[in-house]
């Protein structure tokens, strides 16, 4: 029965930590996109000046 509940608890952080790694990929890929999009926004910018 301890054994179970070590494999269950093990699997359990192993998954929370793809988890986590997951989510951290996708908020630093957010954040390159959201400053790649003001990057290209202001150059665009630049151009439309009269």
């Amino acid at each position: 029965m301890a054994a179970e509940a070590n494999i269950r608890a093990t699997d359990y952080a192993r998954e929370f930590s793809t988890f986590l790694a997951e989510q951290i990929k996708a908020k630093a890929g957010l954040a390159l996109l959201s400053h790649y999009s003001i990057t290209s926004q202001t150059i665009l910018s630049l151009f439309n000046t009269k």
